[in-house]
């Protein structure tokens, strides 16, 4: 009997997963605190069923925009899914032993929320989805010629999207293309003026190029949204030290490492910040 209902909770499970079978509707996290193993299942499910399926880290979760995260239809946490087999569970013992209102009222709200994952969307961002995650993907490989088809892809879609802009502004940016790479980045803070990605990245090309005012410019904007971000007290503490500012530089990269002790590169930074102060 266990066994039957075990399957009968995939079978149903599989089925309501069957009505988002459209490109990056579902988002799957196997970030901190979930089981290798729940993942790996929920993948196997999804393939079987020829679900297209996009997986997130803690971290990659973190710097999703609401604006991505919104696009998704189904956000998938593994350990959640024993709650979804439990309430099938208890439709079974409800059918079983003739409780027909309880069982009856899961099953409008299974077919209502079906209905909401499946229905047609026109929204041309939602269709754009498949291919910024398909380009991100291939970025995050090194497929450059592979991104910037995906990515320009997703762009006809969806212009006026500041994620697609700014994953295009990397891509320019990996392809040592820095004025094309600032034209996007612009136009992302056009489309989003807190996006904190676009202030970093504009002060790391302004970093390079020895720009040290204008790229410092650009870190405290991206400091002013986000306070607590370890990566740009890093990069200000660079900024700093090449302004010949070791003081502050310290005290930058002291904030950094109180937010992410374990860095390596923080505490190269911290010695050589020492080492020109004297310290």
């Amino acid at each position: 009997m266990k066994d039957q209902r075990r399957l009968l909770c995939l079978a149903l499970f599989a089925l309501h997963l069957w009505s988002c079978h459209r490109p990056g509707a579902v988002l799957l996290f196997n970030g901190t605190g979930i089981s290798p193993n729940d993942v790996a299942a929920i993948e196997t499910l999804l393939e079987k069923n020829g679900i297209s399926y996009s997986t997130a880290s803690s971290a990659q979760l973190d710097e999703m925009s609401a604006e991505r995260l919104r696009a998704y239809r189904l956000v998938i946490v593994p350990g959640l899914a024993v709650f979804a087999a439990l309430g099938l569970v208890m439709f079974f013992n409800n059918l079983v032993s003739g409780k027909f209102w309880p069982a009856l009222a899961y099953t409008a709200l299974l077919i209502a929320s079906t209905l909401f994952v499946s229905w047609p969307q026109r929204n041309p961002s939602l269709w754009a989805l498949d291919a910024y995650n398909s380009g991100w993907q291939a970025l995050q490989s090194e497929n450059l010629p592979l991104a910037e088809r995906k990515l320009e892809l997703a762009r006809a879609y969806v212009p006026d999207n500041a994620e697609i802009n700014f994953a295009l502004g990397n891509l320019k940016l990996a392809q040592n293309d820095s004025a094309a790479a600032q034209l996007f980045y612009r136009a992302v803070l056009d489309l989003d003026p807190k996006h904190k990605g676009a202030f970093n990245n504009l002060g790391v090309i302004a970093l390079e190029a020895s720009q040290f005012g204008e790229a410092e410019r650009w870190f405290r904007h991206a400091e002013n949204i986000d306070p607590r971000s370890a990566k740009t007290h890093f990069l200000l503490a660079k900024t700093l030290l090449k302004e010949n500012d070791p003081a502050a530089a310290k005290a930058e990269i002291e904030t950094a490492l109180r937010l992410k002790p374990e860095q390596p590169e923080f505490n190269a930074l911290k010695e050589e910040i020492e080492s020109n102060r004297g310290d």
